[in-house]
């Protein structure tokens, strides 16, 4: 049976977008998805304990960090998953302005939009 992290989604910083814009990260997660990723970020908020047993049993895909215009853009890890039956990437940047216990979720959709999803309600990553 495959390991489930179960979650309550949040609004996020809405930074999301603006990094999924970057063409350096666009190029890399549209080739991790094999789709072009929506411009944005799904957050969800879950216990860190589940998190951390979670993410032993995934795979580690890394997306390489880039300077571009005197900036430095840092890697990112991501896990193949499914949130609630729909293929996406479970991200980590390795700079990251969240709280532990966020993951966000990147897919070639807008999974708020296509799952219909608010605040509050309860996702399943697997």
């Amino acid at each position: 049976m495959d390991p489930i992290l179960k979650g309550k989604v949040i609004s996020g910083l809405h930074e999301g977008k603006k990094f999924m814009s970057i063409h350096q990260y666009e190029i890399q997660f549209h080739k991790i998805l094999n789709a072009k990723p929506f411009a944005g970020t799904l957050n969800v908020e879950v216990d860190i304990e589940e998190k951390e047993q979670f993410l032993k049993k995934q795979q580690k895909i890394l997306v390489d960090g880039f300077e571009s215009e005197h900036k430095t853009y840092y890697e990112v890890i991501c896990h193949r998953i499914k949130i609630n039956k729909k293929p996406a990437l479970l991200i980590l940047p390795i700079k990251n302005q969240h709280e532990p216990n966020i993951v966000e979720i990147v897919s070639e959709e807008n999974l708020r939009e296509s799952l219909k999803l608010e605040d509050g309600d309860e996702v399943e990553i697997v």
